[in-house]
């Protein structure tokens, strides 16, 4: 006969070896710890959420706390200030442009420090007024080769000065400075010079029709010639007077033109 009394019992677990049972123990251990601290926090903030419940109430309203917000929404769910967005937006974008200005400055400070960059000469305005002393002697065409000229544009055409100044060397002129200064004139082209660049100054006269001569106090010979834009061209070299003559002083008539079959390239 056969014995089925012991049917259905579940046999009993084996010990656990000493190294299994002590890891168990510390598991437990940590879920029991782990569990403690949730109570706790349960408790706090059930304390906390009483305390704001007596406190958070004005005339029969609840009043919404930061504290009740930041508990509803995450870091994440936090929209930044938009007005203070763009303020740190705009100071960034002022910030890099101040740069980039002082940046760009230095650069160009170096770059015409060290000559690579050449910066215009300033413009200089010369003043043509009617002189009452205009010279009253006669005098005898000199040669170009002792004529010393310093030419300016007074127009805005460019590269007229260099022009006239190649035509002129072409003819035997000395030729100086060569650049720009501002002048009021009618007059196709104004020259100024001393005492001593007068015979040099009516030789210039000869060369460039319709001019007007303004005497000035330097003590050397050289001579001032201002293009201004009633300038076309300089009298063609075969039809230059030989005789003598005077200085001309005096402002051209309005409806009078330079004359000359020669043209000089702005």
């Amino acid at each position: 006969m056969t014995d089925t009394s012991g049917r259905g019992i579940i046999p009993p677990r084996p010990p656990l070896p000493p190294k299994q049972l002590k890891a168990a123990q510390k598991r437990e251990a940590r879920a029991r710890a782990k569990e403690q601290l949730r109570a706790v926090k349960r408790a706090d903030r059930a304390e906390k959420k009483a305390a704001r419940s007596d406190q958070a109430h004005f005339h029969g309203h609840s009043v919404i706390s930061s504290a009740d917000l930041r508990q509803v929404f995450t870091d994440e769910d936090r929209v930044e200030d938009p007005v203070r967005f763009r303020h740190q937006l705009t100071h960034g974008v002022t910030l890099t442009v101040l740069v980039g200005i002082v940046v760009v400055g230095v650069v160009l400070a170096l770059l015409v420090w060290k000559g690579y960059i050449k910066l215009p000469e300033p413009v200089t305005t010369a003043q043509a007024t009617n002189s009452s002393n205009c010279p009253s002697a006669t005098f005898d065409l000199m040669a170009n080769k002792e004529v010393y000229v310093n030419i300016y544009n007074a127009t805005g055409r460019d590269g007229l000065a260099a022009s006239v100044a190649a035509e002129l060397k072409q003819r035997g002129y000395q030729v100086g400075t060569v650049g720009n200064k501002k002048i009021a004139s009618s007059a196709a082209a104004v020259i100024s010079a001393g005492s001593a660049g007068q015979a040099a100054a009516f030789n210039l006269q000869g060369t460039i029709a319709e001019t007007k001569f303004v005497p000035d106090t330097r003590s050397d010979s050289t001579v001032d010639l201002y293009l201004t834009s009633g300038f076309t061209a300089l009298v063609d070299a075969n039809n230059i007077s030989k005789a003598g003559g005077k200085l001309s002083c005096s402002e051209p008539a309005a409806s009078s033109a330079p004359s000359g079959s020669a043209s000089a390239t702005p």
